[in-house]
């Protein structure tokens, strides 16, 4: 496996969040390294809670109501209880009005808490999302990943850095 990409490796068929392992570079631990020590992951740490619903746009108007003729009356009945009278036709059903505009997003999930049965060396970690175009001020290690986050990613790339 030490010589194979990850690119060369098999697809992964289905995620299994509790049990798949994801490697992660840890920056506050630099007992392998000074950019970080390689450590796993569950796919479940990863995945923060999911925003609010934004509210539901306002109903479209309602469509104007057919404008079909009523048939003739049809002739009178018999006299006595079992008269009946002629029915009519009713005209088409109008069309539907347009649809309301969609709510807005909701708000973005909050910062991941690691929790203490993840195995890390410090009594509280957590994980937060940062913004592609602030990468630039931010120490980012390893220090290519500041531009190579702008290029369109295709594949997934094994790399190896030694910084």
């Amino acid at each position: 496996m030490a010589d194979k990409r990850i690119t060369q490796l098999p697809t992964l068929a289905a995620v299994d969040q509790s049990a798949d392992w994801v490697p992660v570079v840890d920056v506050s631990d630099t007992s392998a390294s000074l950019q970080g020590t390689t450590k796993k992951s569950l796919v479940a740490q990863f995945i923060g809670p999911t925003g609010p619903t934004g509210p539901t746009g306002p109903t479209g108007a309602t469509g104007p109501t057919g404008a079909g003729a009523t048939g003739a009356e049809g002739p009178t009945g018999p006299t006595g209880a079992t008269g009946s009278t002629g029915v009519g036709t009713t005209g088409p059903t109008g069309p539907t009005g347009p649809t309301g505009p969609t709510g807005p997003t909701g708000a973005q999930g909050a910062d991941v808490y690691i929790s203490d049965s993840s195995f890390t060396d410090l009594p509280k970690e957590t994980l937060h999302w940062l913004p592609i175009d602030d990468l630039s001020k931010i120490n980012l290690v390893p220090e290519f990943l500041k531009t190579r986050l702008f290029n369109n990613i295709a594949n997934i790339e094994h790399i190896i850095s030694r910084e």
